[in-house]
């Protein structure tokens, strides 16, 4: 009798090896497919340069590209100079488009080969944002370097076409002290105000909230025409202030004013030898952590004191009892003023900030009223800020 169950073995291992046999020649395939892939000899890209119309390279623009053919699309940016490279696409026909901020977009039909690399440049053009925003700028070092009463930054600001500077008194008693800017010759309550990109303007009376030490203003930025849109509140310019970081070396700085009548150091309508002003502070900023965190810290104080003529005219007496003459009031002035700003660069791209600010003042006035208003402001302020970009390049 005839045994098959040797020959059943047999056949068993044969498929069994016929079978492992094929695994590994799939798994073969496979990686070999995928090292063909890796050197892109069935696939290709699109890259190119992206420049304005003035030749300067255009940094993160967005670049999408699509095939109805393949079924294939995609989107990148372009680098700090302006090239920009997509990922490997499988060959055929691709529409391309290159949107910028603030320029029109352009497109192009290209066609990727298979292995290779097809060049779409571009060049893009600026929109054209309608009315030119007239913009002046100087910084807060101006009070130290310009001819200007006292060491308001806003003062510099008179120096400007189509800018004057107004007593804050003129526009509500409870703003004697501080100054605003007419711009365009318009009264100056309606200009906008902001301190690193935060709205501090006073929307009921007019002028900012509160004051800066002149030590600590990097740059102000004066709009006398189609101002931001973050400052869109405003109808007649707008004040741009930017407050001073550390630097990477240590510095520091220290300052004094002294003016007084009665040594001749200034001059007062009145006569009266009793003006007197000192304003004094100082400025110290550095490196934290190398290239990583930097500190800035600065504060003022002024003192004045003095009295300001008055006719009792003004009190609708009637002059001919002999009313007609001049009294003098008490017109004193303090302020404090004290802000520390801390920078912290988390990466090349992301990068933050803390500014914390004190402004106390008090004083009489208006200087042309007998009521003798007692103003006084005692503002705290505390400001964050993060500034960053995100892109595939």
């Amino acid at each position: 009798m005839f045994d098959g169950s040797g020959l059943r073995v047999r056949r068993s291992l044969s498929i069994c090896l016929v079978l492992a046999f094929v695994t590994v020649a799939a798994l073969s395939v496979a990686s070999w497919a995928q090292e063909t892939t890796s050197e892109n000899p069935a696939v290709g890209t699109i890259q190119g340069t992206l420049r304005d119309d003035d030749g300067t390279p255009v940094e993160a623009a967005r670049v999408l590209f699509s095939s109805a053919a393949t079924d294939t699309k995609g989107v990148t940016r372009s680098g700090k100079d302006g090239t920009y490279v997509t990922e490997s696409v499988p060959p055929g026909a691709y529409v391309v488009i290159v949107e910028g901020r603030d320029m029109l977009p352009v497109q192009r039909t290209v066609t990727v080969v298979a292995g290779g690399a097809v060049t779409a440049d571009f060049t893009l053009e600026w929109i054209n944002p309608g009315p030119l925003r007239l913009e002046s700028k100087f910084g807060g070092e101006a009070s130290d370097r310009l001819p200007i009463n006292g060491r308001n930054y806003l003062n510099a600001g008179k120096l400007e076409p189509g800018v004057q500077v107004v007593d804050g008194r003129t526009l509500d008693p409870g703003k004697s002290g501080f100054q605003s800017l007419s711009i365009n010759n318009q009264l100056g309550r309606t200009t906008h105000y902001d301190f690193d990109e935060v709205e501090v303007m006073d929307e009921t009376k007019g002028v900012s909230t509160f004051s800066l030490p002149a030590e600590a203003v990097r740059e102000v930025i004066v709009s006398r025409a189609t101002p931001e849109l973050f400052q869109s509140l405003n109808a007649t310019g707008a004040v741009r202030v930017d407050t001073r970081s550390g630097g990477d070396e240590w510095h520091g700085n220290l300052f004094g004013n002294f003016r007084d009548r009665v040594v001749g150091l200034a001059g007062f309508p009145s006569g009266n030898p009793k003006y007197s002003r000192q304003q004094y502070g100082f400025g110290a900023g550095g490196s934290v952590i190398k290239d990583k965190a930097f500190l800035f810290i600065g504060g003022e104080r002024t003192k004045q004191d003095g009295v300001f003529p008055m006719p009792t005219a003004d009190l609708i007496l009637p002059t001919t009892l002999g009313f007609n003459s001049t009294a003098l009031q008490s017109a004193y002035f303090r302020e404090n003023s004290l802000v520390a700003r801390f920078d912290y660069n988390f990466t090349d791209d992301m990068k933050g900030f803390v500014r914390l600010s004190y402004d106390n003042a008090n004083g009489i006035g208006p200087s042309d009223s007998l009521s003798n208003f007692r103003n006084q402001i005692n503002v705290p302020a505390a400001v964050v800020g993060l500034d960053f970009n995100h892109g595939r390049l």
